[in-house]
């Protein structure tokens, strides 16, 4: 396959964005591979967003320009890929930015290896920073092998917009609606349903946490959203795959008991996050693909979720 004749379609939620707009679609616009069909979904921006997608717009025929009303950033990506020609496709958040020849390194680790996906790596910085490390060599891994790295937190991430996804991958899949995770479970879906994944060692995906990032947000319901899509997973996947899903939903199931405020987590809902992971904490202990450091959790699971939190959260603060 030629590779300039390949389109690329790359989508961009946008909501309220308005100071790290211009920075990202600059990222994008001026990529070095050029054959791109850039799809902006303003998604109800009440700030000067939408007229920045409108100006871009103006100014570059390859960006199409969507306003809808606000139902979220799933809804908007899942818009985005229904309207998407590319034979293959990009999503990349409205707030953060991509190296100049994201698109080429993607697009050529598909096409070298025969891979229907490509994944780099991201690198959270500082608002105006970028991070482009460059160490190691494009290696190319069964479906099966990336779903099941990805599930215990290697390579490739969890996160959907370093990749590089082909069409045919990924045209009847949706991003849910559940608040937190949708990433992580697009990521599994379109992994598990490939025949081989390359893995691109370079940061070439810049994210940018700021104080309107999701995770500095106020608690709300659907932030244990990704606790239920790793169960969906855990209750769904091949046998191949159950180890890695069973470490996965005991992060999660840990990670909502730890996080969510009491409100949030009335009696049945914790005693049946807490009864997960009394479940699972000695298979986790027991599994030698486990990271060392979230076996550490899993023991002091033993000694009660709020020693366990305890522990979790200082670990946290130790780790920023």
């Amino acid at each position: 396959m030629n590779k300039s004749s390949s389109l690329v379609g790359i989508i961009v939620p946008v909501y309220n964005t308005s100071r790290f707009l211009s920075r990202c679609l600059d990222s994008i616009t001026t990529q070095s591979y050029e054959n791109l069909e850039i799809i902006l979904i303003d998604d109800g921006s009440t700030d000067n967003s939408g007229a920045i997608c409108d100006q871009y717009a103006g100014v570059d025929r390859r960006i199409h320009v969507v306003h809808q009303p606000n139902r979220g950033a799933s809804s908007a990506r899942n818009y985005g890929l229904k309207l998407s020609r590319g034979e293959y496709i990009c999503f990349i958040d409205s707030d953060d930015t991509v190296a100049p020849d994201f698109v080429s390194t993607l697009l050529d680790a598909i096409l070298t290896t025969g891979s229907d996906i490509s994944s780099s790596r991201m690198e959270q910085v500082k608002k105006g920073a970028v991070a482009e490390k460059r160490v190691g060599e494009i290696r190319a891994l069964s479906g099966t092998d990336a779903t099941w790295e990805m599930l215990y937190l290697r390579e490739p991430n969890m996160n959907t917009p370093c990749k590089m996804f082909s069409r045919h991958i990924i045209a009847d899949l949706r991003f849910p609606d559940e608040g937190m995770g949708e990433d992580f479970y697009f990521s599994y879906l379109a992994l598990s349903a490939s025949d081989s994944v390359a893995i691109v060692p370079y940061c070439m995906y810049n994210y940018v946490q700021h104080s309107d990032s999701t995770v500095h947000k106020k608690f709300s319901e659907k932030r244990l959203g990704e606790y239920r899509l790793a169960r969906q997973i855990f209750d769904s996947c091949p046998e191949s795959l159950r180890s890695a899903a069973a470490f996965r939903l005991f992060m999660s199931c840990f990670y909502s008991v730890s996080n969510a405020p009491a409100k949030y987590l009335v009696k049945s809902r914790r005693s049946a996050r807490a009864q997960t992971i009394r479940q699972l904490r000695s298979r986790v202990l027991g599994d030698k693909q486990a990271p060392r450091k979230f076996k550490v959790i899993a023991v002091s699971a033993y000694f009660g979720t709020v020693f366990a939190q305890l522990l979790y959260k200082t670990w946290i603060r130790i780790a920023r």
